[in-house]
């Protein structure tokens, strides 16, 4: 049987080393970390694919870390730009 797996990203752009604490790159990494077992336990209780992946990107949405949803960068006029 194979097992499946969701993968994920925190958005466009790039953090630049400099700019990247230890601190921060810990609270990347984790919520990260947490919303990927969010998904896989979805999975593993027998929910789809689809329901997995809506909980993940609801979840990458609502945390401000990651550039979307509540943490998306503004556009150069000052305002936000979404695509789904």
């Amino acid at each position: 049987m194979v097992k499946a797996v969701i993968a994920i990203h925190g958005g466009a752009g790039a953090i630049t080393r400099s700019a990247m604490s230890a601190e921060k790159e810990q609270a990347y990494r984790q919520a990260l970390q947490e919303i990927v077992t969010q998904g896989q336990q979805i999975l593993a209780q027998g929910g789809s694919a689809l329901d997995a992946v809506t909980e993940a990107v609801r979840l990458l949405e609502e945390c401000p870390l990651f550039n979307a949803g509540k943490g998306a960068v503004f556009t150069h006029q000052g305002t936000h730009e979404l695509d789904a």
